[in-house]
């Protein structure tokens, strides 16, 4: 501890400029300049260099910019007609002039042909194609030259033919033969026409097997760097790789050092935070240390370092040192904090554990994992009594084969008596991931002292419950073990995925609320892919779910920042492929419109309390079995239960938070409702801590609270009524789909049901009536399914997965939680603000809650007087209120 406290009193000296903190009393983190708080709102632009342009029905001309980063002999312009992507009507594009100048010497270094029969040599091009029958069709686009009045030379054609089917892909017109030089500035001259207004992209590339980009970053970061200062937004986050050092020992950090002047120019008053790609060692690297690499049942490695590996972890530190250290000499007076990252997506999960195929089959993860048992058990006659295999030790045992980690189970549980090696593995897999991360947290303190903030990507407990292989293939649950971490600032992630789109809520990835209590803050990753992605073609990954107007980009982030603000969370908006999704000005007014908010929010340290707490316990979760080739547990209970479950949860019509269950069970969470989603596997104090929350708070229980005893290693229906309170009995030959009983209509349930849902898992519980109890749904055998139990506190019991999305907000009502909106709607509390954001077109009628007059923070107009109101909203639509009571 002395070392530790010296060396971050020595690192801090060696850090110039304003200090940077998570000041994270009171459960509400927030960020200290210097001592005072400051907004946790960013701006992450990508060094991806595009530049757009706009083709318009008549001939005109534009230009294309680009800074070199590195030389080329023959560099390859990508030219991108993404419009293409969104017609189902012909479409024709011509171009009359292509050409290459050296803006230092005025020299033109390549210039295009489009007379004569035949193309330009040096021209090609491809389209992504058209999905038919689950695969990717050929398109019949054509290029070709054709003359045209008036114009010597004639023009290049570019034709689509439509489709009427479906969508075409994206066009790529590549332009071959180019020369260039580093740290030179090139432009490309174009003129053209096209049969209807649309915007191109343009990158330069080195065309290898994987195109490498060969250009600075340009206009679009530029200008989003500016617009968010003129927003009051300062930190700037950015990608930054190819930071490992060459086999000689030498780094390279020229792009860093031009991408952070390019963004201190716009704004010199820029708080940076790099984001520090760990990923992928070079290929010296990889070849020099062969056992250092993962390995999947395939026998590949697909390119990726274990995360097991002692030597790849000490490598990636020392790259992650080098670069804090040059940031640290040259930009000291406006570098605000690191963000290391690595793993599958730069995000710290284990590479393609989405997919059914398995990894940890290499040297490192083994030496790791026999490493791992020997400080659990010890000796080996404690090995072999957990495992009950005779002949197993620490030293000699195997990472999990493939077919036992994917064989079909009976239960939808791990048994601890039957699949203990299989949990230890889970467990040790978590351990790893969560050892590395804290590698590189530890390596940014030691260099910085506390000076300087460290973002980690991780703990995505909802967003990777549904993960086929069980979803301790991803290794984000030891989010307890990373949040007791003192080198650790902020965690951050996507907002969900699953329910962005229009309408939809904005739920986090985690039990973000529970990071707030650790002292830590969550920072929401904004990717909305914004009406100018949709203009320019480059919408992923949020190409479903995104705005295609101004007033769809509008209400999307509104709600967003709305969430954000009322959680308490940080932000950054993502212009993730550097086309430019925030380079409208119009969207950097909301950031404006919603400043004084979140100062209030943050100054006045308004407390976080909202109504409904969704539970989620992350250990129940390393007991999931994985996905046999017949039985799909994941998709059976996880995916519609938490996953899938955060979309109806989040429009109760009430504000609702996300938590661990340990803080459940610390007397932390101060809810109205308790919906606790995976409480499978427990402890005896736990049930019994668990029962006692049941005595005070209304209670939903989900699917099989304490079925399995962690205590015992059996699975028990009794402790099942020990955790709930329900005594309940377990069906055989059942699924999980259910039809409302009168009661249930008559309680709010669609006469419908959820008789589509064929898939099941083991165990279907079936709670039994007691006197005064209600029925509310039953299983197709006729045996009850839902059941509500009325009194002081009620509590609710549902044996299947497949909830009805209206059960949420119908038991919220009948345990008293106050519903701010009479039908359903994403709502948000916090203080005396409202925010409300409509699923649908229609009038709903808001009650605030209080005698009170209500005021429209958008236009400051009194929207309500006394108790209940009307509004008029548009689906998506995202209103943000303030409650101003009236005293009599």
């Amino acid at each position: 501890m002395k070392y530790l406290l010296t060396l971050l009193f020595f690192s801090s000296l060696f850090c110039r400029g304003a200090e940077f903190q998570v000041d994270g009393r009171q459960g509400l983190p927030v960020i200290r300049k210097d001592g005072v708080p400051v907004s946790a709102r960013m701006v992450y632009v990508s060094k991806t260099a595009q530049e757009i342009a706009t083709v318009r029905p008549q001939w005109s001309d534009f230009t294309l910019r680009f800074s070199i980063l590195k030389s080329c002999d023959n560099a390859a312009l990508h030219l991108r007609f993404f419009s293409l992507a969104f017609q189902r009507k012909p479409e024709e594009i011509r171009f009359s002039r292509i050409e290459v100048r050296d803006v230092t010497t005025g020299r033109t270094v390549k210039r295009y042909r489009f007379d004569g029969e035949k193309i330009d040599p040096d021209i090609s091009f491809w389209c992504t194609g058209k999905w038919k029958n689950g695969k990717k069709m050929p398109i019949p686009a054509t290029i070709s030259n054709h003359p045209a009045p008036g114009i010597p030379g004639g023009t290049l054609r570019i034709a689509s033919p439509g489709d009427p089917t479906g969508k075409l892909g994206e066009f790529h017109l590549i332009l071959y033969g180019i020369p260039v030089k580093k740290n030179r500035d090139y432009v490309v001259l174009c003129r053209a026409r096209a049969d209807r207004e649309q915007n191109l992209t343009s990158s330069l590339y080195h065309q290898t097997a994987v195109p490498q980009a060969l250009t600075y970053p340009g206009t679009t970061l530029r200008t989003q760097v500016k617009l968010a200062a003129e927003s009051g937004i300062h930190f700037v986050t950015f990608p930054i790789d190819n930071l490992w050092p060459d086999a000689d020992g030498n780094s390279d950090y020229s792009v860093l050092d031009r991408i952070c002047r390019i963004i201190l120019k716009e704004n010199p008053k820029a708080q940076l935070i790099p984001r520090i790609d760990l990923r992928t060692p070079p290929e010296w690297w990889k070849k020099r240390y062969p056992g250092e690499m993962m390995k999947f049942t395939s026998g590949g490695n697909g390119g990726y370092p274990s995360i097991s590996s002692l030597r790849y972890r000490r490598d990636a530190a020392e790259v992650l040192r080098g670069a804090i250290r040059y940031c640290e000499k040259n930009f000291p007076d406006n570098m605000a904090g690191y963000h290391p990252t690595g793993g599958n997506t730069h995000e710290w999960f284990y590479y393609r554990s989405q997919r059914r195929i398995l990894s940890g089959y290499d040297e490192a993860t083994r030496r790791a994992w026999r490493k791992y048992l020997t400080e659990k058990y010890k000796t080996a006659d404690a090995l072999q009594r957990a495992w009950q295999q005779p002949d197993i030790s620490p030293e000699n045992a195997e990472i999990p084969a493939p077919a036992y980690r994917q064989k079909e189970r009976q239960n939808s549980l791990l048994s601890p008596r039957q699949d203990a090696p299989l949990i230890d593995f889970h467990l040790f897999l978590q351990k790893e991931m969560a050892d590395t991360v804290l590698t590189m947290a530890r390596t940014v303190r030691e260099e910085t002292g506390k000076r300087r903030l460290c973002i980690l990507f991780y703990g995505y407990l909802s967003e990777f419950s549904a993960i086929a292989n069980s979803p301790a293939c991803s290794g984000h649950y030891a989010l307890r073990r990373v949040l007791a971490s003192p080198d650790v600032d902020l965690l951050a992630g996507p907002i969900s995925y699953l329910d962005r789109q229009l309408g939809g809520g904005s739920t986090t990835m985690t039990a973000a609320d529970s990071i707030l209590l650790a002292g830590k803050l969550w920072l929401n990753e904004d990717d909305t892919s914004t009406h100018t992605a949709y203009r320019n073609g480059n919408r992923a990954p949020g190409w479903k779910n995104g705005a295609m107007t101004l007033t769809e980009s509008l209400f999307l982030l509104r709600r967003n920042l709305a969430f954000a603000t009322f959680h308490g969370f940080g932000i950054w908006w993502m212009d993730l492929f550097g086309a430019g999704w925030f380079s409208d000005p119009e969207l950097w007014k909301l950031m404006r419109e919603t400043d004084s908010l979140d100062a209030e929010m943050r100054d006045q340290q308004i407390p976080i309390v909202p109504q409904v707490a969704e539970i989620v316990d992350e250990t129940s979760l390393l007991y999931l079995s994985p996905a046999g080739f017949r039985r799909n547990y994941n998709s059976a209970v996880s995916y519609p239960l938490i996953k899938n479950g955060r979309a109806a949860r989040a429009r109760t019509g009430a504000s609702t938070g996300q938590y661990l269950l340990d803080d459940l069970l610390a007397g932390k969470v101060r809810s109205e409702l308790n919906i606790i989603t995976s409480a499978w596997a427990l402890t005896g104090q736990q049930r019994r801590q668990l029962r006692a929350t049941a005595e005070n708070t209304p209670t939903f229980w989900c699917w099989a609270p304490g079925w399995l005893d962690l205590s015992t290693g059996q699975f028990s229906t009794g402790t099942v009524e020990q955790t709930t309170g329900f005594q309940v009995r377990q069906l055989e030959n059942e699924c999980f789909a259910i039809r409302p009983t009168p009661a249930g209509i008559q309680f709010g349930l669609a006469p419908a049901g959820s008789g589509k849902m064929e898939e099941t898992g083991n165990p279907v519980l079936s709670p039994v009536p007691q006197e005064g109890d209600l029925v509310l749904a039953e299983y197709r055998s006729g045996a009850p399914a839902i059941l509500l139990r009325p009194g002081r506190v009620p509590a609710l019991f549902c044996g299947t997965t497949a909830v009805p999305p209206e059960l949420y907000r119908a038991f919220a009502a009948y345990a008293g939680v106050h519903l701010y909106t009479d039908r359903p709607a994403y709502v948000q509390r916090r203080g005396n603000y409202l925010s409300i954001c409509a699923p649908e077109d229609g009038l709903y009628e808001i009650n605030p809650g209080k005698n009170c007059r209500t005021v429209d923070l958008q236009n400051g107009k009194t929207v309500g007087t006394n108790s209940k109101f009307h509004l008029s909203l548009k689906k998506g639509e995202c209103r943000i209120l303030k409650r101003i009571e009236i005293r009599p």
